[in-house]
């Protein structure tokens, strides 16, 4: 607008000048050249121009337009270059917002983005300044610090300690966990109840770090968390295969980190939902060394050594022309429900996607693939173009970054799929018995907040049974796992306890218990007594249980009282934590040793080692 306004201005200017100096009575002995006419009309800018009331309209309008796009550069020009200063300085006002450390390729770029549209405050420490998207964090209204966010002055100048999540998303591990070491000095100098985030490639280590941190009993909370296990399950939510059969069948090209969570999380969603333990995932892995891959996810993952049978496939010409078509149309095999195209570069998923699409296209029109994108644009824009033009009809992009990198995980962390695994089986129960039931997407942000904090505790409860949370190893382990009497009792005790005190931290009101004849009713008024942040159940344990007896006498069961719930929430902890990959582990028994070596003595008896 400044451009085209200016260009109006000065051809105005010309235009009106040539036709002042050659008409004006003044200047008609003079034989004015064209150069004089765009000097006065670059004078108009200045303020300078001719004061004769009897102008051309264009010298008129050029006059009055020319200072305006001047002053408007001026200003521009000055925001920009002290708005920089300008940002930083007001990082020090700031409350409630969040810090981002490390912008890498792609991670915290989308994480500024995504905050920013949902009117979050940011501020990003970025240790390169040559880093290309720093001028685009301060275009977006996040004041950036060029510095080392593993030193606690940097995390003090971006207002860390007063902030209400710090995200360390470097491409470095070992740089995330310092940044969250450095983090804690500052919350314990602060008395701060804050909030990190970090990013960890590793996933392993990842797992490892959240169940060491879950263990931990102060009131700092500190997360880590994996994009591509966080990708895969989401893609697997959003395209889903086809389960619904004897056998599935799909394909994953390119077994990357990605493709490893797509695999790993395929196997669980079978396993817990076949009828028969015996009938295993059928996985097509597409690869330039499939067999080194799939014996590495066998080795990373041995429980998918009987949760699935590999089909290995190379990726080239030859075995995605001809062999692959073959396998897929086999009268014995069940054809690929879903093909899945995961790779560390888009081209390189793109290129593959386009190579299945048209041989498999020919054979099969309706075999539906998905490809996983890190970058929005580029080779993902391509890919969306060509799809609107009417090809590709069955090709689907995920972008993995924009989904993973959201502001969900931001607030719930790695505690997010936890959390809406604890309403979605609080909703199966309510569609039971025919009542409503929102998804997790049409929650309100104080329900989820409440679920995330249910997901939180779980681990701290568990301790003080003396058992813990570890990875999952036994997928039936929800199976083999259940609390005693008495620790069912606790823990239902201990839940109960932990969300009336929420609720009263949150504003909630106690009021009576509604009376009416009807069950129906009483549920209505509940529900709007809910709505209003009321309830009758912020009482302690003791009178809860009076409080359901006399429902009981009441109603005669047809209202299920709380208590009950409590403890089925608490019977579900094993089921809820092996849905994300957990499960729960008792800490004070110790396994006998028992000696499988022996070696002779000095008198010649055999002695255990």
């Amino acid at each position: 607008m400044l451009g085209v306004a200016g260009v109006a201005a000065f051809v105005l200017g010309c235009i009106g000048s040539w036709e002042y100096l050659t008409h004006a009575e003044e200047y008609k002995t003079a034989h004015p050249h064209w150069t004089d006419a765009v000097y006065w009309s670059l004078k108009d800018f200045l303020i300078d121009s001719t004061e004769h009331p009897d102008v051309p309209w264009q010298l008129n309008v050029a006059r009055y337009l020319g200072p305006v796009v001047a002053g408007w550069a001026t200003i521009s020009a000055l925001g920009l270059l002290f708005r920089d200063r300008l940002q930083q300085m007001m990082v020090a006002r700031m409350r409630g917002h969040v810090v981002i450390c490390g912008l890498g390729e792609h991670v915290g770029i989308v994480f500024v983005r995504r905050l920013r549209e949902a009117g979050v405050r940011t501020v990003v420490v970025e240790y390169n300044k040559g880093n290309p998207s720093i001028e685009l964090c301060r275009s977006l209204g996040a004041p950036v610090i060029v510095g080392d966010a593993q030193r606690l002055k940097t995390l003090e100048e971006a207002g860390a300690h007063h902030a209400k999540r710090v995200l360390a998303v470097t491409n470095d591990d070992a740089v995330n966990t310092q940044i969250v070491g450095t983090w804690r000095q500052l919350s314990r100098r602060r008395s701060r109840d804050l909030g990190c985030l970090a990013r960890i490639t590793d996933p392993d280590f990842c797992s490892l770090l959240r169940i060491q941190e879950a263990q931990r009993e102060d009131e700092s909370t500190v997360d880590f968390f994996n994009i591509d296990e966080i990708g895969a399950r989401l893609m697997l939510k959003q395209f889903p295969f086809e389960t619904d059969c004897a056998q599935p069948h799909v394909l994953v090209a390119h077994l990357d980190a990605l493709g490893v969570w797509v695999v790993y999380h395929a196997a669980r969603i079978w396993h817990d939902r076949r009828a028969d333990n015996t009938v295993p995932l059928l996985v097509t892995i597409l690869d330039h060394k499939p067999d080194e891959r799939i014996q590495a996810l066998k080795s990373q993952h041995p429980e998918l050594k009987n949760a699935c049978k590999f089909v290995p496939f190379h990726a080239t010409a030859e075995d995605i022309g001809e062999k692959l078509p073959d396998h897929h149309l086999d009268s014995i095999t069940p054809h690929i429900s879903r093909a899945y195209v995961t790779a560390y570069k888009d081209h390189e998923a793109f290129a593959t996607a386009l190579k299945l699409h048209h041989q498999m296209h020919k054979l099969d029109p309706t075999m539906p693939v998905v490809v996983a994108l890190s970058h929005p644009y580029g080779v993902a824009g391509l890919l969306g173009d060509v799809k609107r033009a009417g090809a590709l009809a069955n090709v689907e992009v995920f972008p993995t970054m924009e989904r993973a990198c959201s502001v969900e995980l931001v607030w719930g962390g790695s505690f997010e799929p936890l959390a809406e695994e604890i309403h979605e089986r609080w909703r199966a129960n309510q569609l039971k018995d025919n009542k409503p039931a929102p998804t997790w997407e049409e929650l309100d942000e104080s329900r989820k907040e409440s679920n995330r904090a249910q997901a939180r505790a779980m681990a701290g409860k568990l301790h003080s049974i003396h058992c813990a949370m570890a990875p999952l190893q036994n997928w039936d382990a929800s199976k083999d796992f259940t609390f005693t009497e008495q620790e069912l009792e606790k823990l239902s005790i201990d839940e109960h306890d932990r969300w009336w005190h929420e609720r009263l931290d949150a504003g909630w009101k106690l009021i009576p218990m509604p009376h009416a004849k009807d069950p129906k009713e009483v549920m209505d008024l509940l529900e709007e007594a809910r709505r209003r942040k009321e309830s009758p159940y912020l009482i302690s344990w003791e009178d809860l249980l009076k409080l359901d007896a006399e429902i009981e006498k009441r109603y005669g069961g047809r209202i299920t009282g709380v208590v009950e719930l409590d403890r089925d929430a608490v019977r579900e902890i094993p089921k809820r934590l092996a849905a994300v990959g957990l499960q729960v582990i008792r800490t004070d028994t110790i396994a006998p040793v028992v000696a499988t070596n022996q070696v002779p003595t000095a008198d010649g008896q055999a002695a255990p080692v």
